[in-house]
C-alpha cells in the first residue's frame, strides 16, 4: 500500500476512483447531495498546497453536510463512507499535487542554476573575446613594429619618413596622420619642437597644459612627438582623432618607439654619408680622393668611348713646395694645400672632377675638353693662382705651379698611358722652368 501512495500517477488514479465511487453512492443514496460533494473534491483539487485555512473550510463544511444528511434521512453509513471517500480523494489529490509542485520547483530551481551557469559561461566567453582581440591587436602591433624595424633603413630621409607614415597609418587607420616640419600657426608642433617631449592628450577640453583655442574642432585627442637626428627636430609626427579618449599610454610608447628608431635611421643616414664622404674627400683639401679619382678615370673613359665625346685630364703639381714646407713649416704647406684646392675647385665646373693626386699634385678630369681647351683652362687657372698671396710669419709670398695635359682618345686609349704622357708633360713644364702648361 505504501508503495502505491509514493507513485503519484497511482494515487491520481486511486483519487479518481474514490471520487467517481463517492459519486456514484450520492447519485444513488442522496441526489440532492450529488451536486455538492463534487464542488467540494474540485475544490480542494484545484486549491494550491498551502491554502491550509481554506481546505479546512471545504472538508469541515462537508462534514457538516454529511451530517446534516445523516441527521435528515438517518443513512449514517452511506454518508460516512461518502465522506471518507471524499477525504480520501481529496488527500491523494493533494499529495499528488504537492510531489508535482516539487518537482516543478526542482526543476525550476535546476533551470534558474543552469541559466546563472550560462550566463556566467557567456560572461567568461565575451571576457575571453576581449582578451583574444587585444592579443590579436597586440600580435598584429609587434608585427608592424617588426616590420618597421626592418624596412626603416631606408636611403633617404623621405623614404624614412614614409615608412614612419605607412606604419602609424596601419596603427591608427581610424586617425588622421600628419608629418611635417613647418612648425608655423602649429602651437602645439612647435611646442613639441621646442622642448622636443612627446605629448599625449587624452581630451583636449580637458587638458589643463594647453588652451582649448588651439585645437580645431576634430582633435579631440591628440598624440604628437618629435623626429629628431642628432638631438635636432627635423619634423613633428601627430595623430589626431576626433573621439575623446581615442590614445593611451601604451599608444604614446608605440608612436615614440617608431619615432625613435626613425630618428636613429635618420643619424645613421647623415653618418654614413658623413663616412663616405670621408672615404671620397681629401680631409685636408675637401677634394676627391687618389681612389675617387682612379674610379671617375674609369667610368670618363667608358662614356667618351661610347659617346665619341673627348676628355682632358691635367695633372698639376705646386712648384718648391718642399721649400715653403722648409721655410715656414709644414702649417703653412697645409695652408697652401688647401687655398690652392680651393681656387681649382672654384674655377672647375660642376661636370669636371678635381681631385688630390698625392702629396703637392692635383689632377682634373675635364668631359668634353680638347687640349686647346683644356690649355686655356689650366693657363687661367695658373694665372689666377700666381696672384694668390700667403702670409707666413708675416711674410707675404705667392706660389706657382706647373700643369701636363693629355687628351683621350687623342693621345692615348687606355688609363694607364693617358695619365704616363700627362704626367710626362708635367715633368715637361717642370724642366722647362716650372709655372707653365705644357699640352704637347
Amino acid at each position: 500500500m505504501q508503495d502505491i501512495l509514493n507513485s503519484k500517477y497511482k494515487r491520481n488514479f486511486l483519487a479518481i476512483i474514490f471520487f467517481f465511487i463517492n459519486s456514484i453512492f450520492i447519485y444513488k443514496y442522496n441526489t440532492i447531495s450529488a451536486y455538492l460533494y463534487p464542488i467540494f473534491v474540485l475544490s480542494l483539487i484545484l486549491l494550491k498546497e498551502n491554502d491550509y485555512e481554506a481546505k479546512f473550510i471545504i472538508i469541515f463544511g462537508s462534514f457538516i453536510w454529511t451530517a446534516s444528511l445523516i441527521y435528515i434521512s438517518h443513512i449514517f453509513t452511506v454518508h460516512l463512507i461518502n465522506f471518507i471517500f471524499l477525504c480520501t480523494s481529496a488527500y491523494l489529490f493533494h499529495r499528488s499535487n504537492s510531489e508535482i509542485r516539487k518537482e516543478k520547483e526542482l526543476i525550476e530551481s535546476k533551470i534558474s542554476m543552469s541559466l546563472v551557469k550560462l550566463k556566467n559561461l557567456e560572461n567568461d566567453i565575451d571576457s575571453y573575446k576581449k582578451h583574444l582581440t587585444q592579443l590579436k591587436n597586440r600580435l598584429s602591433i609587434n608585427q608592424i613594429l617588426m616590420s618597421t624595424f626592418k624596412n626603416i633603413q631606408q636611403n633617404s630621409i623621405e623614404a624614412t619618413l614614409s615608412e614612419v607614415y605607412n606604419s602609424l597609418k596601419k596603427i591608427f587607420d581610424d586617425c588622421e596622420l600628419i608629418i611635417k616640419s613647418d612648425i608655423h600657426n602649429d602651437y602645439l608642433a612647435a611646442y613639441v619642437y621646442q622642448t622636443k617631449i612627446p605629448v599625449l592628450i587624452k581630451n583636449s577640453k580637458e587638458d589643463s597644459r594647453f588652451k582649448n583655442d588651439i585645437f580645431s574642432e576634430n582633435e579631440r585627442s591628440l598624440i604628437a612627438l618629435p623626429i629628431s637626428s642628432f638631438n635636432i627636430p627635423i619634423g613633428i609626427v601627430k595623430v589626431i582623432s576626433q573621439k575623446e579618449e581615442r590614445f593611451s599610454q601604451r599608444d604614446l610608447n608605440i608612436s615614440e618607439l617608431i619615432a625613435t628608431t626613425a630618428s636613429i635611421s635618420i643619424e645613421n643616414l647623415s653618418l654614413f654619408a658623413k663616412i663616405n664622404e670621408l672615404a671620397m674627400k681629401d680631409a685636408l683639401t675637401s677634394l676627391f680622393t687618389h681612389r675617387v679619382f682612379q674610379d671617375k678615370l674609369d667610368m670618363e673613359i667608358l662614356t667618351s668611348a661610347r659617346t665619341k665625346i673627348p676628355f682632358s685630364l691635367i695633372i698639376a703639381d705646386i712648384d718648391h713646395f718642399k721649400k715653403y714646407n722648409d721655410t715656414y713649416g709644414h702649417q703653412a704647406g697645409d695652408e697652401v694645400l688647401k687655398k690652392t684646392a680651393m681656387l681649382f675647385s672654384s674655377m672647375a665646373r660642376e661636370i669636371d672632377t678635381v681631385a688630390r693626386y698625392g702629396g703637392e699634385e692635383f689632377a682634373f678630369i675635364l668631359p668634353g675638353y680638347n687640349l686647346t681647351e683644356s690649355y686655356k683652362f689650366a693657363e687661367n687657372i695658373r694665372q689666377n693662382l700666381s696672384r694668390l698671396t700667403f702670409n707666413f710669419n708675416g711674410i707675404t709670398t705667392t706660389v706657382t705651379a706647373s700643369f701636363g695635359i693629355s687628351e683621350f682618345p687623342k693621345d692615348a686609349l687606355i688609363k694607364s698611358q693617358l695619365i704616363r704622357l700627362a704626367d710626362e708633360r708635367l715633368y715637361k713644364a717642370k724642366k722647362s722652368g716650372r709655372n707653365r702648361v705644357v699640352y704637347e
